[in-house]
């Protein structure tokens, strides 16, 4: 599902009741936080928020627990929550041009 490069504001809600969706690229918006709707099965396998506005790592990303790949590249995230360890599935996380000044353990 991509909706990259649209001018995005915020994580669109309406896609959260899509429970199939697997795939969705949100990239290249001006998407500044996310939060996600408690109750709705939206847990894709990959989720791409490169080049927004994002300012926090959203501990509600943490709950998608099918995610195998995460693309937070190009944002203003400071710090990556402990709770990433929630995500067992992750294979892929991509950081690369945030703010970052450390990075927990479960990361490295």
């Amino acid at each position: 599902f991509n909706l990259s490069d649209t001018q995005l504001q915020e994580f669109p809600e309406q896609i959260q009741a899509l429970t199939a969706l697997k795939d969705v690229d949100l990239s290249c918006n001006l998407i500044k936080n996310i939060y996600l709707k408690d109750g709705l099965n939206f847990n894709p396998t990959r989720l791409s928020l490169a080049d927004n506005a994002l300012e926090v790592f959203s501990g509600c990303i943490c709950r998608l627990t099918n995610l195998q790949s995460l693309n937070l590249s190009r944002n203003r995230i400071p710090c990556i929550p402990n709770d990433l360890r929630q995500l067992t599935n992750l294979c892929n996380l991509y950081l690369e041009g945030n703010q970052l000044h450390d990075l927990p353990e479960v990361v490295c």
